[in-house]
Formats: structure tokens, sequence, C-alpha cells
């Protein structure tokens, strides 16, 4: 499991690699909502358009020209190849498959909800560990902490066996208190 996991995650940095090489032009072809065409899907967040963080706090929410194009490019910079991440790389469960929790499922690094700790998700198939995904937040000095998320997203897990859980390697030993 673990193996395969590093073999994955190198897939994963070489296609990250490829979408900051190539979001700038792949943005090109969104249409004006910010959908890619399907053959573009891996480089696609499924759940969200390229237009999705026009909160304002992050990228402005243009509508046209040079600063749409950037704020798509900066959200696919920010977002790499997710769909890329969930259809080639993704945990694919089967019925019967039942994920396991150990350790502080309520553990959170947002502003409202914010808790220390680690927990950890283990999809067992037939009494053997398949996936896991590791979560932790832990502050390590007055302005900074560690977060890291590895393995699949398994905390989204269902009985639905035609979802598939994203690929995650995230580990940040520098986020911002």
């Amino acid at each position: 499991m673990y193996l395969r996991y590093a073999v994955l995650v190198l897939c994963d940095l070489l296609a990250s690699a490829l979408n900051y090489l190539l979001a700038p032009f792949v943005v090109l072809f969104a249409d004006d909502a910010g959908w890619l065409p399907n053959w573009l899907w891996w480089f696609q967040t499924p759940g969200d358009s390229l237009d999705a963080d026009y909160s304002g706090k992050r990228y402005p929410g243009p509508t046209t020209g040079w600063r749409r194009w950037y704020s798509r490019t900066a959200w696919l910079y920010r977002n790499a190849m997710y769909g890329f991440d969930i259809d080639v790389l993704g945990a694919k469960p089967l019925p019967g498959d039942v994920v396991t929790v150990t350790g502080d499922p309520l553990v959170s690094n947002h502003a409202d909800s914010w808790r220390e700790g680690t927990v950890r998700y283990t999809l067992m198939r037939d009494g053997k560990a398949i996936y896991f995904q590791t979560y932790t937040v832990k502050k390590w000095c007055a302005t900074r902490y560690l977060r890291s998320n590895l393995g699949w997203k398994l905390w989204s897990f269902t009985d639905d066996p035609t979802e598939t859980m994203q690929l995650v390697f995230s580990p940040n030993p520098f986020r911002r208190v």
C-alpha cells in the first residue's frame, strides 16, 4: 500500500509540474462559465469551475480579459490536476469495503473549529488495508503549524462504489496560524 502510494505521489508530482507549465494555455479552452472540455478534464476541479475563487479574498473575480485569464491560471496553480488525482490516481472502493478511523476525527485547521491532532482513515477490503489517509494539524511555534494530508481523501468515503476518492499529498510545515 505505501509503496504504491509513493509511486503514485511521484506520478502526481510530475503531473503537477506539467500543470504549472500548461495551465496558462489550458485556461484558454475554458468556456465562459469556467469549465474545460472533456479532453482537458484532468486539469479541472470537478466540483468547481475555474471561476470558483471569486470570493475576492484570494484572487479578484474579473469576467473578461487578461484578469480572468490570470485568475483562472492562478486557480489551476492552486488546485493542480484535481481531475487526474481523482480519475487516474484515486481510490476506487468496492462494495463491502469498510473505512476504519483511529485518532481524533475532529482535527481541523479551520479558524472556527481549530483542533490539533492526528486522524487516520484506513480502507479495509477483506481484512486487508488497501488505502489510507493521515491528516495532522500541529502547532510548533507561536506563528506556524504543520498541516499534513497524505494518502487518499477517505474522509469523504461512502458506500457508493462509483465514488472515487482523490489522491492527496500536501505536507506543509509552515502554515501561518
